[in-house]
């Protein structure tokens, strides 16, 4: 890493420590020769200054993953896990 980069660096953790909460949208597109055409899935991702990390799909199939402090939860049509 050059010393560039490693300011870099020290500068977006500076500024994450104050951070509360982060969220963007996504789009995954999953390639396969099993499938005959990509399968492409959107959602939402949003990490919490707790520690926190939902990572929320939305199509083609509703699916969430939550990293929570001390477990992970997995929420589907067929219940939480």
């Amino acid at each position: 890493m050059t010393s560039a980069e490693a300011l870099r660096l020290k500068e977006i953790a500076q500024q994450s420590a104050t951070m509360k909460t982060l969220s963007c949208k996504f789009r995954q597109v999953q390639e396969s020769p099993m499938l005959k055409t990509p399968e492409i899935s959107t959602g939402n991702l949003q990490f919490l200054s707790s520690g926190t990390l939902v990572w929320k799909y939305e199509t083609p199939k509703l699916f969430q993953l939550s990293l929570l402090e001390d477990r992970i939860v997995m929420t589907s049509d067929k219940g939480v896990k």
